[in-house]
């Protein structure tokens, strides 16, 4: 390989790594936010008891998931993949049924009487 292959290489890897930094402070992506029923975690604050018995890392690992610049692009990438190669839906009341079709499992369940 080519010094010149791998210089583009390098530049490409080290394109995609500060991508969420631009996204972040230029916004030049605009993603719709996900819908549904979820709550955001707090902002954490440091104190030094919170660092010592290690739980700051923890809250401040979700507040920064929550709040990723591309995670609602790849929350729907990853369900897309999933349904599409696999035929695995993401949520917990959904089937996939014949002809490429997905049933709701309260619907299925009234149907047979399993529900009452």
């Amino acid at each position: 390989m080519g010094t010149r292959v791998k210089k583009i290489l390098l530049v490409l890897i080290f394109m995609v790594l500060f991508l969420p930094i631009t996204q972040h402070y230029l916004h030049f992506i605009y993603s719709p936010p996900l819908n549904g029923a979820f709550i955001p975690a707090p902002p954490t604050h440091v104190s030094l008891t919170k660092w010592m018995n290690g739980s700051y890392q923890n809250e401040e690992s979700k507040h920064l998931n929550d709040y990723l610049n591309f995670r609602p692009d790849l929350i729907r990438l990853n369900c897309q993949i999933d349904f599409t190669l696999f035929h695995k839906p993401n949520t917990g009341w959904a089937v996939y049924g014949k002809n490429n079709c997905l049933l709701d499992m309260p619907y299925i369940n009234a149907w047979t009487g399993t529900d009452l």
